[in-house]
């Protein structure tokens, strides 16, 4: 779902808000993939979604039973994009992350 959801995002650069539902992203960590490569694919994600031309808004449901994988994996890497942000896009408010749960 992340590669996708970066994807989506790098090739339509008019989006301005986009929620993501993640319901299985547990078991995704748990059984399918090890920890860094998931860690790897949000970070990408994230930084996809503070260098875009138009995103205003992201939500993110991580579901019920997830890790905290997706929320610890901004917070580690939030100053770098900020930062990163500020100095490619200066006239672009910050687009919203929010994290929302059942």
């Amino acid at each position: 779902v992340l590669p996708a959801v970066t994807n989506m995002l790098q090739s339509h650069a008019t989006i301005r808000l986009l929620r993501i539902e993640c319901e299985y992203i547990y078991h995704a960590c748990n059984y399918n993939s090890s920890p860094p490569n998931w860690i790897k694919l949000a970070q990408h994600l994230y930084k996809t979604i503070f260098i875009h031309p138009s995103l205003e808004y992201v939500g993110i449901n991580p579901g019920h039973a997830t890790t905290p994988l997706l929320e610890d994996t901004l917070e580690d890497q939030k100053k770098t994009l900020i930062d990163r942000h500020r100095k490619e896009l200066p006239h672009k408010p910050l687009p919203i992350v929010e994290f929302s749960g059942y």
